[in-house]
């Protein structure tokens, strides 16, 4: 069954579409590393927002971990900036952490994604008790 959908499905396993397009309110990805989960995942919040009109504060995602959580806010980052320079500066070995992390910041409120990425930066500050 093929879904017609304006958002790019192409790069996903037949499993992962499956995931994505699911209609399910409640939805458990489990796997190994490395086999796209967070991929997964963040195409399933795009997919949410863009074909399905769900507001970014409705949608709740959930990672066990900060750098779990920096790892989504950057891809989503990434998937917002068309100008590449997120990624650039991201990859850069001669930017400290904390300049990555202020950038981080600044670029949240830049993008559409805001509210979606708001909502695990306070579930992340709920859970390990750190403030910006």
């Amino acid at each position: 069954m093929t879904t017609t959908t304006k958002t790019n499905l192409s790069a996903l396993n037949d499993r992962q579409h499956e995931a994505v397009v699911s209609e399910d309110k409640r939805l458990l990805v489990l796997a190994g590393a490395g086999s796209g989960k967070t991929k997964t995942l963040l195409q399933k919040l795009v997919y949410l927002i863009e074909e399905k009109g769900v507001s970014p504060s409705s949608i709740l995602a959930i990672t066990f971990t900060k750098n779990a959580t920096n790892e989504m806010i950057d891809r989503l980052i990434i998937l917002a900036d068309n100008t590449g320079d997120y990624q650039k500066l991201l990859f850069d070995k001669r930017i400290s952490k904390a300049d990555k992390d202020r950038e981080r910041y600044l670029q949240q409120k830049k993008y559409k994604y805001q509210s979606q990425r708001q909502t695990l930066l306070n579930y992340r500050k709920r859970e390990m008790n750190q403030v910006f």
